[in-house]
């Protein structure tokens, strides 16, 4: 493939709202539109249509904003107290390897035992929630197919959203 096929992307416009995604209703607003749901314009690349489907609002926007504020929040929270748990329950499990005591200390209810294993959970967690973040975002596809249907079918919603493969950079 060479890279102007890479650059000439395929775009169909809603045939309802002209590419606009929404309708001015009766009252002077904005209604979204029924057959494209907002969406307005469509590209095709790698074999499907791709779509934006996120509002660009200012609402919407300090929503995400807050949504990423609260999700480092909870990931400082979860590391605090793995650490916290890797401390007190770490000291009390050393202290038994020294005696000799270590399933006694391992199997008996106490604070630092407590500790230690809701310290290893949410450390557990905060990896698994790190991981997940890594992973979950798909990606585009390099890949240009040149055939493609001849408009999209604006009326089902199978359409990739483009939003969800771009970074907030």
């Amino acid at each position: 493939m060479s890279e102007p096929d890479a650059i000439t992307a395929q775009v169909a416009k809603c045939p309802a709202c002209q590419g606009f995604g929404f309708f001015k209703n009766q009252r002077g607003g904005l209604s979204t539109c029924p057959t494209c749901h907002g969406a307005g314009v469509a590209a095709w690349w790698a074999d499907r249509w791709w779509t934006w489907q996120h509002p660009i609002t200012e609402l919407s926007i300090l929503e995400r904003h807050l949504e990423h504020t609260v999700k480092g929040l909870l990931s400082a929270l979860l590391f605090v107290f793995g650490l916290a748990g890797l401390w007190f329950g770490g000291r009390a499990l050393l202290d038994a390897i020294s005696l000799g005591q270590v399933w006694q200390v391992l199997l008996t209810p106490s604070w630092p035992m407590a500790t230690l294993w809701f310290g290893l959970l949410s450390a557990m967690y905060l990896v698994y929630r790190l991981e997940r973040e890594l992973t979950m975002y798909p990606t585009i596809p390099s890949a240009v197919s040149p055939a493609r249907p001849e408009t999209p079918n604006w009326l089902e919603k199978s359409g990739a959203d483009i939003a969800s493969v771009c970074n907030e950079a």
